[in-house]
């Protein structure tokens, strides 16, 4: 997909809309006749352009929006604090108060403190001072970037149980895949998994295994997202490194899960690689004691159905 700089169509599915007189009434009106949204995203952002991307793009896969008018910082502020989002995307260069700023407030206030928020600049922000306070749950992202860059970040930053991540899934599967390749992994995309998997599921004597963090939240929480987007990345040269040709690999959705699939002694071969190297490259010298290590989760499935699955299907028989 081409980076979000260009403006497209509005958005023609659920949006919520408000002004200012409409943080002060009673409701928020919202004019929707679709399922439950997966979460609520609060978006303030003063480029109409980029604005009408997000209200095209996201709530497509389910996502309700909030969108600030203008993205005026003050009153991005005031809606946070009424609608408590799961999930807060904001440009810098704001008017009335800047993304900086902004962020300072949400973090002293006790009612949106522990909300995720998701920077959106034109420019790299690591060892930049001025931005030293952003906690080690929110990230931010620099402007132009690819969709599935941004869904990545969405689906890392919030808590989503596990029937909302299969429905984000189910979703996107049917829209159009703008990158095969993960953000953090460089691992193909469940697009391109889901291509390929009824076909290489209709072989019999195949395995599966998945591989993910299993403690992702706190080692975001320990060492910043940046780190867990580097150990992301290891975990993605490794795997390539083990998997052969006759190996499918790639995500299962947009967060970092891994599957691996083939024959059932090639899985199981791969799976011994790896527990090894990866054993060895996970190792993060802890600021305390107390620091989190690494763990991985690892969840499996063979052919005792003797189906030929969806990408759904073998989600729901990973186990």
């Amino acid at each position: 997909m081409a980076p979000l700089t260009q403006a497209q169509p509005a958005a023609t599915q659920q949006q919520l809309r408000t002004s200012r007189s409409d943080v002060r009434g009673p409701t928020l009106a919202l004019t929707c006749d679709a399922p439950a949204p997966i979460a609520r995203i609060l978006i303030s952002e003063d480029n109409p352009g980029i604005q009408r991307i997000y209200s095209r793009l996201l709530p497509e896969h389910g996502f309700e929006l909030v969108c600030v008018p203008g993205g005026d910082g003050a009153l991005t502020l005031e809606l946070a604090r009424l609608v408590l989002p799961q999930l807060i995307i904001t440009d810098i260069n704001k008017p009335t108060m800047d993304g900086n700023a902004l962020a300072a407030a949400l973090r002293a206030d006790p009612r949106t403190a522990r909300i995720p928020l998701l920077m959106v600049t034109a420019m790299n922000l690591r060892g930049d001072s001025r931005h030293a306070g952003l906690a080690p749950t929110d990230d931010y992202i620099v402007k132009p970037f690819p969709f599935e860059d941004l869904l990545y970040r969405i689906t890392t930053m919030i808590d989503l149980d596990g029937p909302a991540r299969s429905e984000l899934v189910e979703r996107a599967i049917g829209l159009p895949c703008y990158d095969p390749h993960h953000p953090a992994t460089g691992l193909p995309c469940m697009h391109k998994v889901a291509s390929a998997l009824p076909a290489r599921s209709a072989r019999p004597g195949w395995a599966a295994i998945e591989l993910s963090f299993a403690n992702h939240a706190a080692l975001v929480g320990a060492y910043g997202r940046a780190m867990v987007d580097g150990l992301a990345g290891q975990m993605g040269a490794a795997i390539r490194r083990v998997a052969g040709p006759n190996l499918l690999v790639g995500h299962t959705g947009f967060d970092l899960s891994v599957l691996i699939l083939g024959r059932a002694d090639a899985a199981a071969a791969a799976e011994l690689l790896l527990a090894e190297r990866i054993a060895g490259l996970f190792h993060i010298r802890a600021a305390s004691p107390s620091a989190p290590a690494v763990r991985l989760a690892l969840r499996r499935a063979d052919d005792r159905a003797g189906l030929c699955l969806s990408l759904p299907e073998l989600r729901a028989a990973l186990r």
